[in-house]
């Protein structure tokens, strides 16, 4: 088993708190800890808001995916992430139509923990 080692030991190595090129580490993983997640139910029409609680409109969505509920398989399942934006606080909305019988997964940075 490999040894731990505190990220504040890494110090100036790997750009933990000086960071090089406008990124640092340190910021990289605060950003990290504002990951979340929810299921909503999809709707048929394009365009029509979902409710995503808790998502605002500053924060990115990084996944959006249909997942069909009859007999979803890896290839029933449908990556909507680049039709999918947040159009006002606690709401997303995909430009594609869904399957009546799905759900929609959303994960988004959180820009404000």
């Amino acid at each position: 088993m490999g040894t731990k080692v505190s990220l504040t030991d890494l110090g100036d190595v790997m750009g933990y708190a000086n960071p090089q090129g406008g990124a640092s580490l340190s910021g990289v993983l605060e950003e990290l800890q504002g990951l979340k997640i929810s299921v909503c139910s999809g709707v048929a029409t394009g365009g029509v808001g979902m409710t995503v609680s808790g998502i605002a409109t500053d924060d990115v969505i990084i996944a959006a995916w249909e997942l069909p509920t009859g007999s979803p398989t890896a290839t029933t399942l449908v990556n909507r992430t680049a039709s999918t934006y947040v159009s006002a606080a606690n709401e997303v909305k995909c430009n594609e139509a869904l399957d009546n019988a799905s759900l929609f997964f959303v994960a988004w940075f959180d820009k404000n923990p």
